[in-house]
C-alpha cells in the first residue's frame, strides 16, 4: 500500500513489528508475519484472525486497524501507531505499579475486555507486553490468538501459542480456550 517503514520495534514469535507512516502522515505499527515453513498457512490464518477482530472493534482502548495485505508474500496488518511504554517496558523502568494504579488500570482493561466479549471477540493474550500506556489510557494491542462470535465458550478453541503466566490451565491442559483466558489473565495481571 502507500506505507513507508520508518523503523523496527520489535517482534514477537510470529512476527516482526515497524513503525511507519502513511501518505497522509499518519503514525502506523506494521506487524509483518515471518512465513516459516510448515506453519505459514497457520500463522496467516492468526494475521486474518487479528484483521477480523480489528476491523469489529472501535474502542479507543484497542489499538485501531488501518490496512492489511493478507495475500502480500509476507502478510501483514497495519493498526495505529500508541506512543508509550509497553506495561512490561514501564514496569523495567520505572518499578511496580502502585495499589491505586494497578487498581486503575485492572479496571480499565476490564472495561477493554467486557467491550471485546459484547462484540463477541476473546483476545486470549493479555499480557503486559500487550499493553501499552498511550496518551488517553491504556490500549490492547496483537489480536493474533484472538476468537471471533464466542456465542459461548464452547467455540473457544485449542490456543497453540501462549505467554506463560498469564495462559489459563485450561489451555496448558489442551482445551478449547474462550473468554475465561482474558478473565484469568487480568486475575494475573492483578
Amino acid at each position: 500500500g502507500d506505507i513507508k517503514l520508518t523503523g523496527y520495534l520489535g517482534s514477537g514469535g510470529f512476527s516482526d513489528v515497524y513503525a511507519g507512516h502513511d501518505s497522509s502522515g499518519r503514525r502506523l505499527a506494521v506487524k509483518v508475519l515471518r512465513l516459516t515453513g510448515l506453519d505459514a498457512d497457520q500463522q496467516t490464518n492468526r494475521v486474518r484472525r487479528e484483521q477480523e477482530a480489528l476491523a469489529r472493534v472501535d474502542s479507543r482502548g484497542v489499538a485501531k486497524l488501518i490496512s492489511a495485505g493478507l495475500t502480500a508474500d509476507q502478510p501483514w496488518i497495519a493498526s495505529e501507531f500508541v506512543d508509550g511504554p509497553t506495561l512490561k517496558e514501564s514496569i523495567e523502568t520505572q518499578g511496580p505499579l502502585t495499589f491505586d494504579e494497578t487498581l486503575g488500570l485492572i479496571r480499565r482493561l476490564a472495561e477493554i475486555v467486557a467491550d471485546l466479549h459484547e462484540l463477541g471477540i476473546a483476545h486470549r493474550d493479555i499480557t503486559p507486553n500487550n499493553i501499552i500506556f498511550g496518551p488517553d489510557g491504556p490500549v490492547l494491542i496483537d489480536f493474533g490468538s484472538a476468537r471471533i462470535d464466542l456465542g459461548n465458550e464452547a467455540t473457544g478453541s485449542i490456543l497453540l501459542a501462549g505467554t506463560p503466566g498469564f495462559t489459563p490451565p485450561e489451555a496448558e491442559a489442551g482445551l478449547a480456550v474462550g473468554r475465561k483466558a482474558d478473565v484469568y489473565a487480568l486475575g494475573q495481571l492483578a
